[in-house]
């Protein structure tokens, strides 16, 4: 599911992004580290979620470091300063990153990021919606959903989950349906317009000029099943489009999603657009 939603994706925002990634060989991964006349790492391996970070420090060898084989972008976002290596990961995949010293001495540090996936599919007016697959945080091409969270204090304050399915660049189908309490997130039953948001781009809207949505006005969803790492539940509810007015019932909807919830703070002015892609673009921002 590669989006461009690397959250420059979200700059996709509205100019919705075009996704075309190209992705390195995610079939088979490096082999193990490689250290050369004692420059070494503290670190042998990354082994990451999607967002997760970690980092490691090198030493050892002669004179300064020097990234000499940067990562895929896709899978890994890094900064490197002096001794000090940072990863974060954005996409599923095996990559690596080669640091070397002044005497061209080099230590390789292997990275897998795994990602697992997830299902959302429900019923509507506008017709049938499905996504299965792994979430990719660079945004948007094919399909994959997944959720999103911040914690505040180790607790659950928010999670938006995310399907979507990418017919052609501009046209797609998306699903965000935002989980919002002051008391934490639980696994128990939500009222929409109280602390629950449904927002629908249904397929066949042009997704780079985004100017209406379908949003659910009243109805209902209940989480089966809530852990650190997985998000469970149904949905129903009754709605119009933003702009026109047209009505949109959606029945039948379930979801399954792996969730990635990260320690981050966000202020109450953090998400003031009703634009569903502006919203995630300032929701990861």
């Amino acid at each position: 599911m590669k989006i461009n939603f690397r959250f420059s994706f979200m700059i996709i925002v509205c100019s919705v992004i075009v996704l075309y990634i190209n992705g390195c060989d995610k079939t088979t991964g490096p082999t193990g580290p490689s250290l050369s006349n004692g420059l070494s790492s503290n670190r042998t391996t990354f082994s990451l979620r999607l967002l997760q970070e970690d980092t490691c420090s090198i030493s050892g060898g002669t004179g300064r470091y020097v990234v000499s084989s940067k990562p895929d972008s896709t899978v890994v976002e890094y900064d490197f300063f002096l001794s000090k290596l940072r990863v974060r990961a954005m996409s599923a995949g095996y990559t690596s990153i080669t640091i070397s010293d002044d005497s061209n001495h080099s230590v390789i540090i292997p990275i897998n990021v795994v990602v697992p996936p997830g299902k959302i599919s429900f019923e509507s007016t506008e017709g049938s919606f499905s996504a299965n697959g792994s979430i990719d945080v660079e945004i948007l091409a094919g399909e994959g959903c997944g959720a999103l969270g911040y914690k505040l204090n180790n607790k659950l304050q928010f999670a938006l989950i995310l399907g979507y399915k990418f017919y052609s660049a501009n046209d797609a189908g998306i699903v965000l349906i935002s989980l919002n309490d002051t008391a934490g997130v639980t696994a128990r039953h939500y009222t929409i317009g109280k602390n629950l948001t449904v927002e629908y781009i249904p397929h066949g809207m042009n997704t780079s000029t985004v100017t209406s949505y379908d949003s659910l006005t009243s109805g209902s969803i209940s989480i089966s099943l809530l852990t650190d790492e997985n998000i469970k539940g149904t949905f129903s509810g009754n709605g119009k489009n933003t702009t026109t007015g047209q009505a949109i019932s959606i029945t039948n909807g379930s979801f399954d999603c792996p969730l990635f919830a990260e320690e981050i703070y966000i202020t109450t002015n953090s998400i003031p657009s009703k634009n569903p892609l502006t919203r995630l673009y300032q929701f990861r921002k």
